[in-house]
């Protein structure tokens, strides 16, 4: 079922945000203790693996994938009734989410809404023409067909991945605005001011390599992925020190540890990449392409922070990714 809003006065409006991995917590976050989300209570529904936990807002941490199979299909329906009676009621004054690539937040953000849709920034992509294509595409229209039996309508789009090629967006939150892709498409584009724990002053750990482990045996073949994971091995145990592996909260066994010659930590799967190396500082975070890599440059300069795997995507993909990586002082190998 399609969700619409009515013509029912409204009644106890609140800005509604949506927040898919433990990198959103940081920046929704900050968003919500912005004035312009002051003037009605805020709701946010946190899907990531890690709950979501911000004093006087309210939060709906829902964890559906932990489930068996029809109580993941009861949690979602639950989740449309909400949100359609939130929309009946016209009990949403604004809607703010990295993109409509989820389930739950493609029906708000590309539905016939008329509350003002924002969008925050989502890493590398929010700076580059990252489209909803090739793994993604499939994605996509996969969910459009079993959205329905979750209560949910899902329309599949093409272009930019955040879908600001789909409908105008309002306001766009981003950590460098000077470089966000595509700006004329956004009535305006505001700056996120974040508050991040520790002191960047503090003494990087000499030696210590941070790895960021992604799934990239969705992306590439077999063979060409093979040869990035030897590469990556290759390069670790070049830089000689101790290695920090920080899987990907979905992934279990891609990184064979013992390929290591270094002393192997283990980082919580579950922790954004970003607050991971504000708690140990690493001389080198070093990853195939994650988006993580130009933030962590940003919040602490002095980490050297390293793909491998730019270059094999931009070539598979035609992307620009390398470009964009190298314009936020990321080395590209």
């Amino acid at each position: 079922m399609m969700l619409k809003a009515d013509q029912n006065p409204a009644v106890d409006q609140r800005h509604l945000f949506f927040a898919f991995t433990p990198f959103h917590h940081i920046i929704v976050t900050a968003l919500v203790r912005r004035p312009e989300f002051s003037n009605h209570k805020v709701l946010i529904v946190n899907t990531a693996s890690r709950n979501l936990l911000i004093d006087g807002i309210e939060v709906i941490n829902f964890h559906a994938p932990s489930f068996t199979f029809f109580y993941r299909i009861k949690m979602y329906r639950d989740m449309a009734k909400k949100l359609r009676k939130l929309l009946q009621n016209r009990q949403i004054s604004s809607l703010t989410s990295p993109h409509p690539h989820n389930v739950l937040s493609n029906a708000l953000m590309l539905g016939p809404n008329n509350f003002p849709v924002n969008i925050y920034e989502d890493g590398t992509g929010s700076y580059c023409a990252s489209e909803n294509s090739g793994h993604l595409k499939i994605a996509s229209r996969r969910k459009q067909r079993y959205a329905p039996l979750l209560g949910f309508h899902y329309r599949d789009y093409s272009g930019h991945f955040s879908g600001i090629e789909e409908r105008q967006m309002n306001t766009g939150y981003f950590l460098q605005t000077g470089k966000v892709y595509r700006p004329d498409l956004f009535a305006k584009i505001l700056s996120i001011d974040l508050i991040l724990p520790g002191d960047r002053t503090d003494t990087i750990t000499a030696g210590l390599v941070l790895f960021l482990d992604q799934d990239i045996e969705i992306l590439f073949d077999k063979h060409t992925a093979h040869q990035l994971r030897e590469k990556m091995y290759n390069y670790v145990n070049l830089l000689g020190g101790d290695v920090l592996v920080k899987r990907n909260q979905s992934l279990t066994g891609n990184v064979e540890i013992n390929r290591f010659t270094g002393k192997v930590l283990e980082a919580d799967p579950h922790e954004a990449a970003e607050m991971t190396a504000l708690h140990h500082r690493p001389e080198f975070v070093v990853s195939f392409f994650s988006s993580a890599l130009k933030n962590i440059k940003q919040f602490i300069p002095e980490s050297r922070c390293i793909a491998l795997g730019s270059m094999v995507l931009d070539s598979k993909r035609g992307s620009n990714l390398s470009q964009t990586l190298l314009d936020m002082s990321v080395e590209v190998i």
